[in-house]
């Protein structure tokens, strides 16, 4: 068997290379857009209370106008309830978020593509070593088969 060391070390490299093209395809693709889209959610949630805040000001600007002072607190009031919502909205939305990357698909998506990587590193450093040794075998015996 010529260099079996050094053939099984290559083998095994190559299965590692292997492991780190899939891990970066997932990483690009699958683990990538999570974090893309956490993002993106992110922003929804700001623009949502930003629209509350400044349909809030709108109001409260109104406010100051107004002669009637029953129409003056029905309009302070819906001020109220209209930050209250947005409060209430921004900590709602910020705790699926959390729950979606505590324990969603989003983690078991992050654990998948670093143990591509780490598989990959690890068969690469294991397929250097062996075949190593193959050579050094291979070298010590005078280039005999």
């Amino acid at each position: 068997m010529k260099r079996n060391f050094e053939i099984w070390g290559l083998r095994i490299e190559i299965l590692g290379f292997v492991s780190l093209l899939l891990g970066t395809f997932w990483q690009t693709n699958f683990s990538g857009w999570w974090d893309k889209q956490l993002l993106e959610w992110q922003y929804c949630i700001q623009h949502e209370v930003n629209l509350a805040i400044l349909d809030s000001l709108q109001k409260i600007s109104n406010i100051q106008v107004a002669e009637d002072k029953q129409r003056k607190k029905k309009m302070a009031k819906s001020v109220a309830e209209k930050i209250e919502y947005a409060r209430s909205y921004l900590y709602r939305e910020r705790e699926k978020r959390y729950r979606a990357m505590d324990i969603g698909q989003a983690l078991l998506f992050s654990r998948i593509e670093e143990f591509l990587m780490i598989f990959g590193v690890i068969c690469f450093l294991v397929g250097k070593y062996i075949t190593l040794q193959g050579v050094k075998k291979y070298t010590v015996k005078g280039g005999k088969t």
